[in-house]
């Protein structure tokens, strides 16, 4: 199995569209449509845009099939959702649970975010080993 078909397992378990993804991140069109049809390999650029916008795939995954497509310290969630919270003009008590869940998510997010500069600074700076 090749990265792309990878990368098309990764967007399956996230419920992401790819040409959305390509729309979003400013793809050419069909272009990951195209590249699975072929079994093609992945561009650098292409890479470039996936690790920094994809921020829980395991990039040693994507490109190996060795190890987990999630990093280290991302849970497998196939709903791919965050707890909504809904929020009230109320004032908030001490023990809130809304702002104890809230704070749970942004501690997440933050750890989330620390590890994709990580891996994006040792991915961008290691040359690739063949």
């Amino acid at each position: 199995m090749k990265a792309i078909n990878r990368l098309f397992e990764y967007f399956e378990f996230k419920h992401i569209k790819p040409t959305r993804f390509e729309k979003d991140y400013g793809l050419s069109n069909g272009y990951l449509g195209v590249q699975l049809k072929r079994e093609a390999d992945i561009g650098s650029s292409i890479l470039e845009t996936i690790i920094k916008n994809c921020s829980d795939l395991d990039i040693i995954w994507l490109i190996t099939g060795s190890g987990n497509m999630l990093m280290d310290g991302y849970e497998v969630d196939s709903t791919n959702n965050h707890e909504e919270i809904e929020l009230s003009d109320d004032e908030p008590s001490s023990d809130c649970t809304h702002c104890k869940k809230k704070e749970q998510i942004i501690a997440k997010l933050q750890k989330e975010l620390k590890l994709q500069k990580e891996w994006a600074t040792i991915w961008l700076q290691e040359p690739i080993k063949r």
